[in-house]
C-alpha cells in the first residue's frame, strides 16, 4: 500500500488520523465517494466562524462552505428518500 520505509512519522499520522476519518465521517454521511475530498475544506471553513472575531473573508467562507454542504445533504437526503420509496 504504501512504502513504509519513506513514510515519516506526520504521513502517518495524516493518512490514519485525518484521511481515514475523513473518509469514514463521508461513508457514514452518505458522501458520493468522489466527492469525499470536498468534506474535510468544508468543515475546515466553517468552523472558522467560531474564532473569538472572524474576519469577513472566514465569515464568507464559513457561509459559503455551509451552503455547499447544505446542497450536498439535500442530494444524499433525496438519493435515500427515493431509494426508500423504491424499496
Amino acid at each position: 500500500m504504501f512504502p513504509m520505509k519513506k513514510l515519516k512519522k506526520e504521513d502517518i499520522v495524516t493518512i490514519v488520523g485525518v484521511n481515514q476519518n475523513t473518509k469514514i465521517i463521508a461513508e457514514l454521511l452518505g458522501f458520493p465517494e468522489s466527492e469525499e475530498h470536498l468534506l474535510r475544506p468544508w468543515s475546515q471553513a466553517i468552523v472558522k466562524m467560531y474564532e473569538v472575531n472572524p474576519s469577513e473573508q472566514y465569515q464568507m467562507e464559513a457561509k459559503k462552505a455551509a451552503d455547499d454542504d447544505s446542497q450536498e445533504a439535500a442530494k444524499v437526503a433525496a438519493k435515500y428518500e427515493k431509494e426508500a420509496e423504491q424499496e
